[in-house]
């Protein structure tokens, strides 16, 4: 069974533990997966504002993570949520935020901020490319509302990143402020498990580019060799230094500081790695107004590299754990990656990469089975 199948049968039967728990004591509530958080979901009163003057079934975020620690922490608040509930007690301040009827989209993205900041590690640039560039899609001036969530979403194009991703920051703002609205349903059919799988270059391939005049600028070449040997994002070419024991360091960047070590050792060697200058880039410029990976792109693009530079990275894993059998939980922390993340990106290119390589091994071995002879 692979990395993947198996955390993800762990979490799933420990989120069934959990509600049978919870069964088991008369919660009253349940725990439902929506993405990577868990949510509440139960018979709650109308939340303030609501049309509705009954209780009725509703779900809203816990705010933790469907991790293990995650669902035994919103397993017990659940059983105090469940007393409330029957006591008579429940109270949505204490679970959301209550606008102010004063308060219009741009005053509630600015608590949001402080409230989603208190809990998570965030760079302002990730804030600002990943997080504020779509909640920014909302008439800033009004006040938040469901119709208005549902429009700033269906502004992106559908069956995108875009459109799923913006789809994610409006219903985490919306959760936020306790407007009732299912913006999930909007992301369309873009998805990780719904990609068609990239065409990965082999390993002799990249080697070709970044060992010969593939691309003639050697600066530029420089940028393709770091992001092939070490698997980094575009724009950590820039925020690094390659240190005299082969291991690339990331001062900063998406996930932090981190080593990255190279699979196969010889290439910094091969690339001419040692010592090569990258190209001149305002990079914190390039950053601040979030298009430094941008930059990088378009520039390999003019060289006609025939793939997508992020390929590199995939390819990265791919060699890290079928072609060297590192274990994925090593090679997460060398990517930058939480663990469930860096197995859902992977898991099907691993799995394809896997079957192959197998296969290869039987139908290439000198004792293999031979047809039958007459």
């Amino acid at each position: 069974m692979s990395g993947l199948m198996s955390h993800d049968a762990k979490i799933a039967e420990a989120l069934t533990a959990a509600n049978q728990y919870l069964k088991q004591v008369n919660a009253k509530v349940a725990l439902v997966r929506r993405g990577q958080v868990l949510y509440w979901q139960g018979t709650f009163p109308p939340k303030p504002g609501s049309k509705r003057d009954r209780p009725y079934q509703q779900k809203f975020s816990s705010g933790f993570p469907v991790t293990k620690t995650g669902i035994n922490r919103a397993k017990r608040q659940a059983v105090i949520i469940g007393n409330a509930l029957v006591e008579g007690s429940f109270d949505w301040s204490n679970y959301i935020e209550i606008p102010a009827q004063s308060d219009h989209a741009e005053a509630l993205i600015s608590k949001f901020e402080k409230h989603y900041r208190r809990a998570h590690s965030l760079q302002d640039s990730t804030w600002a490319n990943d997080w504020l560039k779509w909640l920014k899609r909302l008439p800033l001036d009004k006040p938040l509302s469901a119709e208005r969530l549902i429009d700033a979403a269906l502004t992106t194009e559908e069956n995108t990143a875009g459109r799923s991703r913006c789809c994610l920051r409006l219903q985490s703002l919306a959760d936020f402020a306790g407007v009732e609205v299912d913006l999930l349903k909007y992301k369309g059919s873009y998805g990780r498990g719904k990609q068609k799988a990239r065409e990965l270059p082999s390993d002799s391939l990249i080697q070709e580019w970044c060992s010969t005049e593939f691309i003639p600028n050697p600066k530029w070449r420089n940028v393709l060799g770091l992001m092939a040997a070490y698997g980094l994002r575009p724009h950590e070419a820039f925020l690094g230094e390659l240190r005299d024991d082969g291991q690339y360091f990331v001062r900063e960047g998406k996930t932090g500081p981190r080593l990255v070590r190279p699979f196969y050792p010889e290439w910094p060697d091969m690339f001419k790695l040692w010592g090569g200058e990258l190209p001149a880039i305002d990079v914190e410029r390039a950053r601040r107004i979030g298009n430094l990976g941008r930059k990088i792109n378009t520039q390999f693009r003019k060289y006609r590299l025939p793939t997508q530079p992020y390929n590199l990275r995939h390819a990265y894993a791919v060699r890290m754990h079928v072609t060297f059998n590192l274990p994925e939980s090593i090679g997460a922390k060398l990517m930058g990656h939480a663990l469930d993340e860096h197995m859902r990106t992977y898991q099907k290119w691993l799995d394809e990469a896997r079957m192959e390589a197998a296969i290869a091994r039987i139908l290439e071995s000198e004792d293999r089975p031979r047809p039958p002879s007459f």
